[in-house]
Order: structure tokens, then C-alpha cells, then sequence
């Protein structure tokens, strides 16, 4: 009986996280977010999920960030997290996926001098995420948007990208049927 409180407990703290999540918008929103799934993690700390969950908030809020020394600090945070839940879940796709979209994030602050340093980095958790679960959409997706976003000449566009993007959308559509 404990067992099962314990269980549902966890589940209802996660859910009331998760919810807060669609309505941060700003940063100290996103920070709210942060400080409920860092809680729910000391309580709970054999579980990836809040480590997983406050690493994305950290590092969803950091795309578009403008100031690179404010979106490094967040990513160092994110971080933290992110290691968390790798070593938590290692065989888990959706935490590497995860790590391809931190890689991306801290890219993006300095994409010139950043680019070639973690490509590589990014390719292997998008392959780690791929080999893991081949039916996650969100790995197709992501790796559309990057195939998308590289020059043609690279393998990139929008005519390669194209049947990457069909593939993630024929995966989630699968997923919605599952879980209809």
C-alpha cells in the first residue's frame, strides 16, 4: 500500500509539472517549472523524468536566447539535469533525443564557432536516439529539421528533407492511433 501511495503521488506531482510547462512563457515562468521538477527529483531521485523534464524547460527557454553568457548559464544548468537523466535512462531514445536538441540549443548561441566543434556530438545522439527506438518521430523530426536547415550542397534542403518529415509524420500518426 505505501508502495502504490508512493506511485501515485509521483504521478500526480509529474502530471501538475507537465501542466505548467504549456503555460511558461517567460523566463521566470520556465524557472518555476525548473524548481518543481528539481523537488519532485530530490523526492523521487531513482526517477529520470524530473531530471529529463527541467532539463528540456532549460533548454527550450535558451532557443532565440540573444545573450550567449545568459543561454550558456541555462545550458550549464540544463546541463546538470540532462546528465541526470542519461544516466538514469541511458536506453532511453527520448533522452537522447533530448541531448541532440541541448547540442542544438548551445549551437545555436555561437553557430559559426560552434558548429563543427559539436556536429559530431549531435549526429551521435541522433543516431543513439534513432537506433534505440526507430520508431520515435521525434528523432525523424528533429533530424528533418537539421537535413532541412543544411545547405544543399551538404545533403541539406527541402527536396532531402521531405521524406525525412514524412517519416516523423507517418511515426506520429502511429502514435496517435496507439494511443487512441
Amino acid at each position: 500500500l505505501p508502495v502504490s501511495s508512493q506511485g501515485r503521488k509521483y504521478k500526480k506531482k509529474m502530471m501538475q509539472g507537465i501542466e505548467t510547462i504549456d503555460q511558461a512563457s517567460t523566463p521566470g515562468e520556465a524557472e518555476l517549472c525548473v524548481e518543481e521538477f528539481r523537488k519532485i527529483s530530490e523526492k523521487y531521485p531513482d526517477q529520470w523524468l524530473p531530471y529529463y523534464y527541467a532539463a528540456q524547460v532549460l533548454t527550450t527557454h535558451t532557443m532565440g536566447e540573444q545573450d550567449r553568457t545568459a543561454g550558456d548559464q541555462r545550458l550549464d544548468r540544463a546541463g546538470v539535469y540532462l546528465d541526470s537523466a542519461l544516466l538514469l535512462a541511458p536506453e532511453e531514445s527520448e533522452v537522447h533525443v533530448l541531448n541532440a536538441l541541448y547540442i542544438i540549443a548551445r549551437m545555436s548561441l555561437d553557430p559559426y564557432n560552434r558548429g563543427q566543434l559539436y556536429y559530431e556530438d549531435l549526429m551521435a545522439a541522433l543516431q543513439k536516439a534513432e537506433q534505440l527506438n526507430p520508431d520515435n518521430p521525434r528523432a525523424h523530426f528533429l533530424n528533418g529539421m537539421l537535413t532541412l536547415n543544411m545547405p544543399d550542397y551538404m545533403g541539406g534542403g527541402p527536396i532531402a528533407a521531405k521524406p525525412v518529415f514524412e517519416k516523423a509524420a507517418e511515426l506520429f500518426d502511429a502514435c496517435l492511433l496507439y494511443t487512441s
